[in-house]
């Protein structure tokens, strides 16, 4: 482990030199700490199977070195590792359905905080994160809820997303700051038809996002089609739009502005 004082715990192209040339087993891990930022911002990264180190933290990867200790100073009282996804009265979300008509998803429904929305209108107009040069314009971060569901083929496990904050990716496709909440996706847009974006996506996405309910949120920014792409029942990533469900970014936005006019 190492810390990195003001520069956030990202793993830097000389530390993954470092790792992998002296931490190459499969269970060997990176710790890197940020002891500027509140709580002691950390995070862990770990081998791929492959031998590559994951250089973006997948769920429960970022973390606060200050509840860990708390944890270890009191381990009956405070566990780190339980959470409930729980929206509160003080918080809006605009919640919608992955597994509509004909849409085959396990993550079932997606609720996103509004501060959220507007977040993202403001990267996008700020920002000119192209998805068909390979660019993640910000990273999901919310908690997971799970649940078993009788379908036709018998029970099965699905998935509730809450997202609560997004972060701006920063150089490299990582996120420029940390979160206190488990990673649940990213977001990409370009100036094209969805089923243009779909094959960049969706290497992005095999390489980096591998937890179930990882989301991948694509929008095409001319006529605001929004789509949210997650893995299918069969545990294999959608990868056309068919079974997807159209969003209207523009709709979102002006519910996030005005929730309780309109949703």
């Amino acid at each position: 482990f190492h810390t990195h004082p003001g520069h956030s715990p990202i793993l830097s192209d000389n530390n993954n030199g470092i790792h992998k040339k002296h931490f190459f087993e499969k269970w060997q891990l990176a710790i890197v700490i940020d002891p500027t930022e509140e709580g002691c911002s950390s995070a862990v990264y770990s081998n791929k199977p492959e031998g590559d180190i994951v250089k973006i933290g997948t769920e429960s990867s970022f973390f606060r070195w200050k509840d860990l200790v708390g944890w270890a100073e009191n381990p009956e009282k405070d566990n780190v590792s339980t959470y409930v996804p729980v929206a509160t009265s003080q918080k809006t979300y605009y919640t919608t359905s992955l597994n509509d008509n004909w849409c085959d998803s396990v993550v079932s429904q997606v609720s996103i905080e509004k501060d959220c929305i507007i977040s993202l209108e403001k990267i996008i107009k700020k920002k000119d994160f192209r998805l068909k040069n390979s660019k993640i314009a910000g990273f999901f971060y919310g908690n997971v809820h799970e649940k078993e569901v009788n379908r036709s083929g018998g029970i099965i496990k699905e998935y509730d997303v809450v997202i609560e904050e997004l972060i701006e990716s920063g150089p490299g496709n990582i996120p420029s700051k940390t979160s206190g909440f488990h990673i649940m996706g990213w977001f990409g847009f370009d100036d094209c038809e969805i089923f243009e974006l779909i094959e960049p996506a969706l290497e992005i996405h095999k390489n980096e996002f591998q937890e179930t309910w990882h989301l991948a949120f694509l929008l095409n920014r001319t006529n605001n089609e929004l789509r949210i792409f997650s893995k299918r029942k069969s545990m294999e990533m959608n990868n056309n739009v068919i079974e997807t469900n159209e969003l209207n970014f523009k709709a979102m936005i002006d519910w996030a502005k005005a929730p309780e006019r309109s949703k």
